[in-house]
This record gives C-alpha cells, structure tokens and sequence, in this order.
C-alpha cells in the first residue's frame, strides 16, 4: 500500500495504485483498517521515544539479552506473512486459499511479539522501563494469556495514559469463536461460508475476509512503523540511559547503525580513554555475524556497513 506520512501533521495517508491486493482482491476493509491502525499506535510510538530513547529501542529491536540467531518470533512473523502474500495470487481460485487465509488470520492475532511491542511503547511512553514480558502476570502456569485478555490490557493502558480508543478497532479484529475454531479445525467451507460448530455460525466471505484483512492491517501497521523508526537512524546517535538501566553515572549509550537499515542496537559511549581508564562496557543488539566480528575488533564502531552475511542475534 502506498503510505503518505505527514512530517508535520504526523498522520499516515495513503495514495491508491493498481495492483494493490493483500490476500483478497482489493478489499475494502483493509486500507481503512491500515490507516486507522497507523494514526493510533504512531503517537504511541512518537511519546515513547521522547519519554526514553533507549527503551524505546530495546523494545523496537525486540532485544531480550543475548541469544543466537533464530530467536526472534517477529521476523520470522514478517517474513512468513511475505512469502504467503507472495504465493497467494496463484491459489485464489482454489479452496486451500481461503484455509491459507484463516491460518494467516489466527497467526496473526495469536503473534505475541504484536501485543509486547504495543504494551512496551504504552508503558515507556509514561516512564516506565523495557519490559521482556509485559503479560506475565496473566498467564495461568505456562499458558500464554488469550489476545482477547492481552487487548484488554491494552486498552486499559492506553486509555489511562491519554490514547483512549488507540485499540478499538483491534477489538472490533479479534473473534475468538472463528480463533478457535480455526486452531481447533473446527470449521467447514461451504457454499462461499466459513461453518463453525461451537457455537454454530456462518460467517459469510465477505465477514471472514474482513476480518482477515483488518488483522493483516495490524500486523503491516507494527511493521510499518517498526521500519520508519529503525530507518530514522540514519548516523550513530548518543542518548542517555533509562534511570534503571544499571549503568555507571554518568554512563550514556551510542545507536548502532547499520548503512541503509537504521538502528541494529546500542553500546556504551565510552570514549577509548575512558575505557583504558577501567570504565565496563555493554552492548546490546541484533547483529549479524560479520558485525559482530567488526565490532569486537573495533570497539569505536558505530556504523557498520550495509553488505554482511547472515543474522546473528546477540
């Protein structure tokens, strides 16, 4: 979709083009949707960087203390929901895309890394710290909370925190009867309808693809912005701490920027005198294995270069 943002006003629009189809052809809940989605969560996003820089990016990177590559859920959300887009247009006229299409809706809204990122920037947005599992206290034992519970949560967040209604439209995309249903292969196709049993309904194509299409609309928004405020990176940036980061007083970090993407993570800003002086340092971020090479064996390396190997988490 092609995206018009607004430096001054900082709302997105959008220009239509041919061509643009998502899992249906052109359906006319998705942009709407999309629009809608960008213009809640963006001031979202904008009031969490202002309130701390460096939470903000850990919570943009999705960092969770060091890992090898594979670990992040998100990409791998990103790049499945691709490859299916891609895909899509040679199965639209034969059933398997319309059970393609319920899969992508419950992967969609069961994704967890979608309501961590949104609780994380609502909560840095008023102070708070990075938090590497802001629903913790919902699970049952292991039990992962439902979306349902999640976007409640967000909702009290937001309208607490001045962004009343930023979730209203999630909660008009979460069903949970069609969820369950679809997880539980509980549903028939039949006749243009999607059947469900527990409880018995038919949903129309048209009521299902809607909200296929919304929750597609959620997911693009996350990354959509995700990438807008990665890019604004575009040199090595120093900024403070959060107060609960246990740095050293006086302690600042510098963005580490990879040419042609943005942010890739951060690392103290301590000067080559200052770490001859016994200053400790860290470093956070995901990096590719070349950059990791790069970087230990220049500690001084903000910028790195755009061509490198494969993704290495750490």
């Amino acid at each position: 979709m092609p995206l018009v943002y607004d430096d001054e006003a900082h709302a997105f629009s959008y220009q239509e083009s041919d061509g643009d189809e998502i899992l249906a052809a052109s359906h006319p809940s998705y942009v709407p949707a999309a629009i809608r989605f960008l213009n809640s969560f963006n001031p979202i996003f904008r009031r969490a960087k202002q309130s701390s820089e460096f939470s903000f990016l850990l919570s943009l990177l999705g960092i969770r203390g060091t890992s090898d590559a594979g670990w992040d859920p998100f990409e791998s959300t990103v790049d499945a929901l691709q490859d299916v887009r891609d895909i899509f247009p040679s199965l639209s006229e034969k059933p398997v895309a319309d059970h393609l299409a319920l899969w992508v809706y419950g992967h969609i809204m069961e994704a967890s890394e979608h309501y961590e990122i949104l609780a994380n920037m609502l909560s840095i947005a008023v102070g708070d710290a990075f938090n590497i599992d802001r629903f913790k206290d919902l699970r049952r034992g292991r039990a992962e909370p439902s979306p349902g519970k999640k976007i409640d949560r967000l909702s009290e967040l937001a309208s607490a925190n001045g962004f009343s209604g930023a979730f209203d439209k999630l909660r008009a995309t979460w069903d949970r009867d069609l969820r369950n249903a679809i997880f539980h292969s509980d549903y028939s196709l039949y006749g243009g309808q999607v059947r469900i049993r527990n409880p018995l309904r038919a949903y129309s194509r048209d009521q299902v693809y809607t909200l296929i299409n919304r929750a597609i609309a959620f997911h693009q928004s996350l990354v959509t912005l995700r990438g807008m405020y990665i890019g604004s990176y575009k040199e090595p940036t120093i900024i403070p701490l959060h107060p609960s980061f246990k740095g050293a007083p006086g302690e600042k970090a510098i963005v580490i920027v990879r040419a042609g993407h943005g942010a890739v993570g951060m690392k103290s800003a301590w000067t080559r005198d200052e770490r001859a002086a016994g200053r400790m340092s860290f470093r956070l971020g995901r990096f590719r294995r070349e950059e990791i090479k790069m970087l230990d064996a220049d500690p001084d390396l903000a910028l790195l270069p755009a061509k490198v190997d494969k993704p290495y988490s750490g």
